[in-house]
């Protein structure tokens, strides 16, 4: 039953443009620091003087992709700081060529703006719904009829945040009326859609 949601959320994202594009936002992250020791050694070093615990950026919105999804949004949401920091040092390092430094300000621009708080957070706040149902699912002593009623409160619940913001929603939201979050300030960016992301995620059930 979990390996139909699973199957279920992979169709709804290949549909959905805007949630492709955070995914590749996403990914493009996970393949700079794991491929790259020398990256990821900047980053813990910036994270150890931010006094935040260091923690490794995973895949999002892949095969098997609910809970390891959701671990790998709350990663960038608890080092969004260290992560705007290091973005910003590398864009003015001298020792990286121009389209080096060029590429990591477009990271950082993109990291720092209240659009993409906003994503993170209504993804923060999806994936986190869905990954509590995923491992539920994948209990042997459930029933069908068990199964039936937690699926039905997931759907509830995906559904409230039509009209009510969830945890981190409300926390990316408060932040970006003040334009500030973890003492990074934001800048705007042009606007997307995101009515579609919450669409993508009411379809999966």
């Amino acid at each position: 039953m979990n390996h139909r949601l699973e199957l279920a959320v992979s169709d709804a994202v290949k549909d959905v443009n805007a949630t492709n594009h955070f995914k590749s936002f996403m990914d493009s992250l996970y393949v700079l620091y794991n491929a790259s020791p020398k990256n990821q050694n900047e980053l813990k070093n910036i994270c150890n003087d931010l006094d935040t615990m260091f923690l490794k950026v995973g895949r999002v919105l892949d095969v098997r992709w609910v809970a390891s999804s959701s671990r790998a949004v709350k990663v960038v949401w608890k080092m969004y700081e260290g992560l705007c920091n290091h973005f910003l040092n590398a864009s003015s390092d001298p020792n990286r060529d121009s389209k080096t430094r060029a590429k990591y300000s477009g990271l950082r621009k993109r990291l720092a703006s209240p659009e993409f708080l906003l994503d993170l957070g209504l993804m923060c706040d999806c994936l986190n719904e869905l990954s509590v149902l995923s491992n539920i699912l994948q209990k042997r002593s459930l029933t069908l009829i068990q199964a039936h009623q937690h699926i039905n409160r997931s759907i509830r619940v995906l559904t409230s945040l039509k009209d009510l913001k969830g945890e981190y929603l409300t926390k990316a939201t408060n932040a970006t009326n003040n334009m500030n979050f973890k003492n990074i300030t934001l800048e705007k960016e042009e606007r997307v859609k995101r009515k579609e992301e919450k669409k993508s995620i009411w379809k999966i059930l």
